[in-house]
């Protein structure tokens, strides 16, 4: 027999446990400071930042009042909600079948940059002050992203609007009423030179989203033109 004690043998497992605490402090400090170095270098994904950033959607410009410059709109006024025209309906629902869209519009009560953005978390959103769906360019917003680790579906409702194609059929409802739509054009362009005409009489609605596969100054824009309505 040994004349020495026998050494207690210790499991991995216990290490970890008896060093819990000093483990969860090196992976809080590790994590910490590699997403600042991500974020710092432009990595981080739009979706993972702060909320209150006021670059999640275009400003949207009338034709009327555009220019050849390439410098970005300023943000609209805030307008109340009893500058909406009031003579078409407004939309309650959007229906794309062809990229799995189905989803609720919402209408905020003023343009403000932190209601939009308030109002994007929530689904599909109409700019205050454009076209009613019967009259003139509905302006519908959203969100896109092809993050798995997002959880809410609403940053991810416009992902597929770059498969639609000329002649797709985009189907919009009111309260009592479904309209139906045609894709007429589809383009990509630099977020200062991204305008909505908010002038125009023309019945139609305009889809806008971020190019969440390429430059984050990007916007998908894609315009439809009413075809036909029925009764709900």
């Amino acid at each position: 027999m040994s004349q020495y004690p026998e050494r207690e043998k210790i499991s991995f497992l216990d290490l970890v446990w008896k060093f819990k605490f000093l483990l969860l402090w090196y992976v809080i400090c590790i994590g910490t400071v590699t997403f600042a170095v991500l974020y710092a270098l432009g990595g981080v994904p739009d979706e993972l930042k702060v909320q209150s950033s006021t670059e999640v959607v275009p400003s949207p410009t009338p034709r009327a009042r555009a220019s050849t410059s390439r410098k970005p709109t300023p943000t609209p006024t805030p307008k109340p909600t009893a500058s909406i025209n009031s003579k078409g309906e407004l939309p309650k629902r959007i229906i794309i079948e062809k990229i799995g869209v189905n989803a609720v519009v919402n209408t905020p009560p003023s343009t403000d940059n932190a209601v939009l953005n308030d109002y994007l978390l929530r689904g599909v959103v109409r700019y205050p002050g454009s076209g009613t769906l019967g009259y003139g360019n509905t302006f519908l917003f959203g969100h896109s992203s092809s993050l798995k680790v997002i959880n809410n579906q609403a940053y991810k409702i416009f992902t597929k609007v770059r498969e639609l194609n000329v002649n797709d059929k985009i189907r919009v409802q009111s309260a009592g009423k479904e309209y139906v739509y045609k894709v007429t054009a589809f383009s990509l362009v630099e977020s200062d030179e991204a305008f909505v005409d908010l002038t125009s009489t023309r019945n139609m609605i305009t889809l806008v989203t971020c190019n969440v596969f390429g430059q984050k100054e990007e916007r998908f824009i894609v315009e439809a033109s009413f075809v036909s309505s029925r009764t709900l």
